[in-house]
């Protein structure tokens, strides 16, 4: 279960690199 979460968190920061490199 913990290893899940970590994955979501990894994977809404990447998102949220992701969205912001493209702002840029």
């Amino acid at each position: 279960m913990r290893n899940q979460n970590r994955r979501n968190m990894m994977l809404l920061l990447h998102i949220l690199a992701l969205r912001a490199y493209s702002s840029s």
